[in-house]
């Protein structure tokens, strides 16, 4: 009667975990930080702001409400008057292409940089 697996498919499986969480991590830890926040209203540029520097920002539109907050070049929603508060419970973002958004209210808070990351090349 042979076995399950061998010893050379857990060897197998074993590498291909590895490289997989070797990958992740680079992906995650590799991106840039960013030094721009770009606030959209709607799909229009409601303000861009540097991320260096500390301040509480409104943004009204209509009765929509959202406040976010750019502290040690982290950005937060602190706060917002629509229903389910999911912007406001995402985490803080700070790397180049992590976004925050308010669904309801159309408000996308976005972080740039100076550098754009490529994500395809074509020939």
């Amino acid at each position: 009667m042979t076995k399950f697996l061998k010893k050379a498919d857990i060897i197998l499986i074993a590498a291909i975990i590895i490289t997989g969480v070797w990958i992740s991590s680079v992906l995650v830890f590799a991106k840039n930080e960013g030094h721009t926040l770009k606030v959209t209203v709607a799909g229009k540029v409601y303000g861009t702001y540097d991320t260096g520097t500390d301040r509480v920002i409104d943004i009204e539109s209509g009765t929509d409400k959202n406040t976010f907050e750019i502290k040690n070049g982290y950005v937060s929603m602190i706060n917002s008057n629509c229903k389910g508060y999911d912007c406001v419970h995402e985490h803080s973002i700070s790397r180049q292409g992590e976004t925050i958004v308010c669904l309801p209210h159309k408000v996308v808070l976005e972080i740039t940089g100076d550098e754009k990351e490529v994500d395809a090349i074509v020939r």
